[in-house]
Formats: C-alpha cells, sequence, structure tokens
C-alpha cells in the first residue's frame, strides 16, 4: 500500500516537498480529485492557503469519500496534451469547406518561464494548421464556464475566473467562397 494512506493532506504535502528534487513543491500545485475508483476523470481544485490551523483551505467544495491526490501541470505534458487536441482537429477538418480561423488566450504565466522557451503553446498550432491564420493574445485571467463541471464541480453553471488555461478554438466561416473572394 501507499506510505501516505491515513495521513493529512498537510502531512503528505510537507512530504513532498521534502521529496521534490530542486526547489521543492511545483507551481501550480491542485488537487486532483475523483468521485470515486472507478472514474478516471478528474477536477482541478485550486489550493488557495494553509490556516492557522494547519488545515489546507480549496476554492471549491470535496465531498468526504471522494478520492484526492497533488497534481500538478508540466510543460511537456501541456504540449503533448495541446499536439493530440490539434491533431484530432486537424482530421475533422479534412471534409470542411470555408475560410477557417484559428484564436488562442493564453495565460501569461505559461510563457517562457513556464515552458523554458518561447512560443510553445502555439508552435503545435503552426505545424499542425499551418494553412489556418491563428490570432490571439497572452491574458491575465481567464472567464467563462467551469471546465470541470462534467467531472462533478460545485461550480456546474457558473462563470468562474481560471488561471493558468490556454484556450484555442477554430472558426470556420460558412458561406466561405462569398467570403473567400
Amino acid at each position: 500500500g501507499d506510505s501516505r494512506q491515513g495521513l493529512s493532506p498537510l502531512q503528505v504535502l510537507h512530504m513532498l516537498a521534502n521529496e521534490l528534487p530542486g526547489d521543492g513543491l511545483p507551481s501550480p500545485l491542485y488537487l486532483a480529485v475523483r468521485p470515486n475508483a472507478e472514474e478516471r476523470r478528474v477536477r482541478l481544485v485550486h489550493l488557495i492557503r494553509v490556516t492557522a490551523q494547519g488545515a489546507i483551505e480549496l476554492e471549491s467544495k470535496v465531498d468526504i469519500g471522494e478520492l484526492v491526490r497533488f497534481a500538478s501541470v508540466n510543460s511537456d505534458g501541456s504540449v503533448r496534451e495541446l499536439t493530440e487536441c490539434v491533431t484530432s482537429a486537424r482530421e475533422e477538418l479534412q471534409s470542411t469547406d470555408g475560410p477557417l480561423l484559428c484564436f488562442s488566450s493564453v495565460c501569461c504565466g505559461r510563457g517562457t518561464r513556464f515552458h523554458g522557451s518561447p512560443n510553445q503553446e502555439t508552435k503545435p498550432l503552426r505545424d499542425l494548421l499551418a494553412d489556418i491564420h491563428v490570432i490571439g493574445f497572452f491574458a491575465g485571467g481567464e472567464f467563462g464556464p467551469s471546465p470541470y463541471s462534467e467531472a462533478g464541480s460545485d461550480r456546474f453553471g457558473q462563470t468562474a475566473l481560471m488561471t493558468f488555461t490556454a484556450i484555442h478554438g477554430i472558426v470556420q466561416f460558412l458561406g466561405g467562397a462569398e467570403l473567400e473572394s
């Protein structure tokens, strides 16, 4: 079994900080929550702070019986996930008719400091969607519906301020023949 089983989340957090190489805990650090052992999808919950009583304050509710673990985001995984999404979108676009535009909004925190080099969030877009114009910008927070609603978030149907996100969308203009000329 896991040597961390039965420990409080704060005790596990201290263990992680001591076990990880480098400067300690990764940033950003989340709590990955699953409703049960059979469910594969998780929702990521932001850690707000450690209270004076030693409890970890979270940005949303975690129910008794839900499975939790600490999780982080890394550059390689982020680029790999975007590449998979763009590859899937590229396959669907093979049979489209009409001009296309890709829109991209990326959190300021996901730039060179996170990836170690510039343009990593747009490279899969440029490589796999070379025939589509891409426009976008860096943002300091993104508003939208909770991205975790399908996994049981208590923020379902609410607009939320999200951070450390990358949002990419492809728009197809219908009646493309008239627009292209």
